[in-house]
């Protein structure tokens, strides 16, 4: 196939330029405590959800019956919606104890990977077949086929409180996961030369398996007293990062021949780390002052820069080596971080107010945007710089932001109303759409537009899930819908780049599009490929757009030429 070749230089988008509104919002609940705890989504736009319910739940959130019924008190649901809203399938995983999902990731073939905690023994096959595991209270990490067939299910720890907090896959298949053991826990049960003992009452563990859930390698890091791993991510290399929190001292070198302390300043302070692929420390930094901060979500960019989000307290010095940059919180405050790929601080931000605000989750898109989502209550300034866009709670709210690459607001979004809410997990998809899952009570608006009201009041329980679709930015007026397998590369490129159509199409054009709305370029396409000179536009960020013979959107994206 013959490569579509365009010369496309752009423009930045003014923060006034976007928007962003609902697609759709769809809520489960019952009688009882139900959490949506983390979302992902796979290239065909389903959703993926996880989390715990308990009691019995409809888990199909339109006008059919999906009812789920838990063994104990809470069991791990599974949920995946199409693009629409629509519910492909729910399973659940559970015992006569609790068990809790806390994470999941999908990879390219569409396979599902979970990580959280169970307690006693649990039936990991979510459907007619069994697969036990039995622990105390012991960490799992599940893998599922697309259709929802278990594929098989590990179980690590001890006798004491072993939880997995977080999950990711790379583009091999190999699975990463963190979260905090205690005393002794397994990690592999036919070979106790991958026992950890921790250091103190809760240590940190990061650990790789192979995409057949064979251990590859685990570690541990801890001190005296009580360290958590919150989240995980891993970049094209394998490197892997994670965040969480630590406290008193901890060696955050997991090789037992060497030592890298961090002390903390306060009872918690957050903490950054970096492994090669081998599991090998290569740095490790950390961040707090006199009272609790704690590091919540990490996501990396294309260029390996390193994002994370969660909460502080105080003067906090942000800056992780020999510098200084100083933020103060007023209440308990989001902060958003950004770090290069050797740990060195690029920037960070703060966003709050005189009550406690919270930042849960954060990620990025392909242009290096960050989304960030979370609770915050009363009146918050949302621009972390020298501007001021606030947003008012009514109790504890939802927040959705977007920034750019340099920490400057481009939106806020406020979702709340008479009851409470968290967004507990964010992910965006080359389309910028945006998915959030956490939990509400009470009466919440869903939708962000000020001028539009979609209010829904939970079943009666203490909490229901939340499974929320923003569209993408369609700030010029174009309909987007789901794009065809497209490939355009380099992005960012030095002003030539390629486009590759995996079907052949008939009669179809592009169009340029600025950030005015303005289409200052057009032209046609010769079926799957074509070449394409487009002179005479300034740098920056434009939109290309391939429209079918039908008139059809079917593919647009922003593209970055240095």
């Amino acid at each position: 196939m013959e490569k579509i070749i365009f010369l496309l230089l752009i423009i930045v988008f003014s923060i006034t330029s976007k928007s962003q509104t609902l697609d759709w919002i769809k809520t489960v609940g019952g009688i009882c405590e139900d959490v949506g705890n983390s979302i992902a989504i796979n290239e065909e736009g389903d959703v993926f959800t996880i989390g715990y319910f308990c009691e019995t739940v409809d888990f199909d959130p339109n006008n059919n019956m999906t009812n789920l019924t838990s063994d104990g008190f809470f069991d791990i649901f599974i949920q995946k919606l199409d693009s629409e809203g629509n519910l492909i399938f729910v399973k659940s995983m559970g015992g006569i104890s609790d068990q809790k999902g806390n994470s999941i990731a999908v990879d390219k073939s569409n396979n599902i990977y979970s990580t959280g905690v169970y307690t006693g023994t649990s039936n990991f096959d979510p459907n007619d077949g069994i697969s036990y595991l039995m622990g105390s209270e012991n960490i799992y990490i599940q893998k599922l086929d697309e259709s929802g067939n278990l594929i098989w299910a590990k179980g690590a720890g001890g006798l004491s409180h072993d939880t997995g907090m977080s999950i990711t896959v790379d583009n091999v298949g190999n699975v990463y996961s963190t979260g905090f053991f205690s005393i002794t826990a397994a990690f592999d049960f036919n070979d106790d030369t991958y026992n950890l003992t921790s250091s103190g009452s809760r240590d940190i563990f990061i650990q790789k398996l192979d995409s057949n859930g064979n251990l590859i390698w685990v570690r541990g890091m801890g001190g005296p007293n009580s360290d958590i791993g919150n989240s995980i991510a891993v970049d094209n290399l394998g490197n892997v990062y994670s965040t969480g929190y630590f406290s008193s001292i901890s060696d955050f070198d997991p090789n037992e021949e060497n030592s890298n302390f961090l002390i903390s300043n306060g009872s918690w302070d957050i903490f950054i780390q970096k492994l090669d692929s081998e599991g090998n420390l290569v740095w490790a930094k950390g961040i707090g002052g006199t009272s609790d901060d704690v590091g919540n979500s990490i996501a990396i960019d294309n260029y390996g820069n390193i994002y994370t989000t969660g909460r502080f307290s105080g003067a906090v010095d942000f800056d992780p080596n020999d510098g200084t940059y100083y933020l103060e919180g007023e209440g308990e405050d989001i902060f958003i971080q950004k770090l290069d790929l050797e740990g060195n601080l690029i920037w960070a931000k703060r966003v709050g107010g005189s009550n406690n605000d919270i930042g849960y989750s954060i990620t990025t898109d392909d242009e290096n945007n960050i989304y960030i989502t979370g609770h915050f209550s009363g009146a918050v300034d949302f621009d972390p710089n020298d501007g001021t866009y606030y947003l008012e709670g009514e109790g504890e709210d939802i927040f959705i932001q977007k920034l750019d690459s340099e920490g400057n607001l481009i939106w806020a979004k406020r979702v709340g109303g008479t009851g409470t809410g968290d967004g507990l997990s964010i992910k965006v998809d080359e389309m910028k759409n945006i998915y959030i899952t956490g939990y509400f009570s009470g009466t919440i608006d869903f939708d962000p537009d000020e001028n539009i009201f979609n209010s829904i009041s939970a079943e009666g329980g203490p909490n229901d899930i939340f499974i929320l679709k923003l569209t993408g930015e369609l700030n010029v007026g174009l309909n987007y819908i789901q794009q065809s397998k497209v490939k355009l590369y380099p992005n960012p490129n030095s002003g030539q780049f390629n486009i590759e159509i995996s079907e052949e199409v008939e009669n179809a054009r592009f169009e340029v599009v600025n950030n005015l709305g303005k289409k200052v370029y057009k032209g046609f396409l010769n079926k799957t490929a074509s070449t394409i000179n487009l002179p005479g536009l300034s740098s920056g960020i434009y939109h290309i757009t391939i429209i079918l013979d039908t008139g059809r959107k079917f593919y647009t994206k922003c593209i970055l030429v240095d």
